[in-house]
């Protein structure tokens, strides 16, 4: 076991039970393992976490009972009591059944699409411990097949082990087909990207189908194209750079009936949006994350001023504009007023009638602002 000592003053935001510890706030470190007892400069106990001396945030907080150290069957319990939090979901439906610290265990995100669970690590402490991840998983939700992979994102920067690996059954053979509402979609699990669906956007996809009614819309950076499939009134261009993005939008447009209606375009965004000649009832501009920390904000606060700039010049009169940014570092002030730089630019006014967020099955920690990250405008143009 570790036993790790904060610098005096450094122990404020742990105390408000904040999940990350920051190489600055450590004072010693000692003992060896990845289990650490976190203690404030005076010797008081703070809480069990997990360490890794090579991580960006070298420990990750899990328990502020000093009584309840993070053994087997402590990962066991937390990983039951995240799957109950989302209540009885339907066996042909998909949900988030772990989102990491917002559910106590960091670095573990879990999505099970009807019978298949993919499990996403981002710790060397949930990576060295993906069988009893994996095991609790499958006993809570009584799935056939789980896949457990290393974030493709912090695995790299932090130098994880590559893992990915199918604990329970066989890969399936082609994509998943899985309920969500009154819409059916398939999800690659096996390359796709995220976990293989945007299964943060389920809420706002409901919301986006019921605005937009008939007409034409854009579902930019549609990846498998959600949007388009979710409204289903109205006639639907996907545009989207990713060579499997096509394939899967004609999928989920056939599952949906929706095959005469939604078209896709292998383009990039920002291209298209400069050089198409269609205009647009309503438009929903859905990027990447932009910003990966502070550090990359302003660029891609430009990014989206360019966005909503060229996303207007194809908007009809009092047209719709769905604006998302998925990255916890661009706050709501951020994005309204890059927004509003590229409706001044467009020499449009646009007034914003909703604000939208990520999923009820993505809970946000109170103690914990980045498990806020998805935000999302809705916007009238004039």
């Amino acid at each position: 076991m570790r036993a790790i000592t904060l610098h005096l003053g450094k122990e404020k935001q742990t105390l408000r039970r904040h999940p990350w510890v920051l190489p600055r706030a450590v004072d010693r470190v000692e003992g060896s393992g990845d289990v650490a007892c976190v203690r404030a400069a005076d010797g008081r106990f703070i809480a069990w976490g997990w360490y890794d001396e090579r991580a960006h945030t070298p420990v990750r907080l899990l328990s502020w009972d000093e009584s309840a150290e993070p053994d087997s069957a402590w990962v066991a319990g937390t990983v039951r009591a995240a799957v109950a939090r989302r209540g009885p979901t339907p066996p042909d439906e998909a949900v988030r059944l772990v989102f990491g610290e917002a559910d106590g265990l960091p670095g573990v995100a879990a999505d099970r699409y009807a019978d298949t669970v993919i499990v996403q690590l981002g710790t060397k402490a949930a990576i060295d411990r993906r069988a009893a991840i994996a095991t609790a998983l499958l006993d809570a939700t009584g799935a056939r097949r789980l896949r457990a992979v290393t974030d493709p994102v912090v695995g790299p920067r932090d130098r994880l082990e590559r893992v990915d690996e199918w604990i329970a059954g066989e890969p399936p053979e082609g994509p998943v087909e899985f309920v969500e509402g009154n819409l059916r979609f398939a999800a690659d699990l096996t390359t796709g990207q995220k976990t293989g669906f945007y299964l943060d956007q389920r809420t706002n996809r409901e919301i986006v189908g019921k605005a937009v009614g008939k007409g034409l819309l854009l579902d930019a950076f549609s990846y498998s194209g959600g949007f388009a499939c979710a409204a289903t009134d109205a006639e639907a261009v996907c545009v989207d750079s990713a060579e499997a993005a096509g394939p899967l939008v004609a999928r989920n447009a056939a599952l949906n009936r929706a095959g005469g209606r939604v078209s896709f375009t292998r383009a990039d965004v920002f291209d298209y949006l400069r050089t198409t000649t269609e205009r647009f009832d309503a438009i929903v501009l859905d990027p990447p994350k932009m910003a990966r920390g502070e550090r990359d904000v302003p660029a891609a606060l430009r990014a989206y001023k360019d966005l909503v700039l060229h996303a207007l010049g194809r908007l009809q009169p009092a047209g719709l504009l769905f604006v998302f940014s998925c990255a916890a570092a661009i706050g709501w002030q951020e994005l309204s007023t890059a927004c509003a730089w590229g409706a001044l630019d467009a020499r449009r006014e646009i007034r914003s009638i909703g604000w939208l967020s990520q999923s009820g099955d993505h809970p946000v920690l109170s103690s914990f602002p980045d498990s806020h990250y998805l935000r999302g405008i809705v916007w009238r143009a004039d």
